[in-house]
């Protein structure tokens, strides 16, 4: 009887000790899924999230421009920023007519805007502002 009781204890003992390895390396294998899923939510929130990229491309690009220095390029700049002037003067009055045209109080908005704001002449200040612009720089 002495005997058995022995027995029964030590299949006991050899149950527990093997389900207790099993317990162990199941928690190990689930612990290695839960950092692969962490890793893949990092990727998939750092590596790929759109805000994460502009974030890191501004501080790129503002470190950039920081660093930039126009000395000796000034008449390489100057016609293209003239050009970008002329543009946006032409595309802010083309916004302007258009969406006075959408209503009898706009369009006498814009009828008084062409009588006493003429283009040509803001047109013709582009050199100054270019010149402005770059003492800016």
């Amino acid at each position: 009887m002495k005997h058995i009781k022995t027995i029964i204890y030590a299949i006991i003992f050899l149950a527990a000790a093997v389900l207790g390895q099993q317990i162990i390396s199941l928690s190990k294998s689930n612990q290695q899924r839960k950092q692969d899923y962490a890793d893949i939510n990092n990727i998939k929130y750092g590596l790929f999230s759109i805000n994460q990229w502009k974030i890191q491309l501004s501080e790129i690009i503002n470190a950039e421009i920081s660093d930039l220095s126009i000395k000796g390029n000034e008449a390489k700049i100057k016609p293209m920023l003239e050009a970008q002037l002329n543009s946006l003067i032409d595309g802010v009055n083309k916004k302007i007519e258009e969406k006075n045209q959408k209503s009898v109080k706009g369009k006498l908005k814009q009828e008084f805007i062409n009588t006493f704001v003429d283009i040509k002449d803001i047109k013709a200040g582009i050199p100054q502002y270019a010149d402005e612009i770059m003492k800016l720089m």
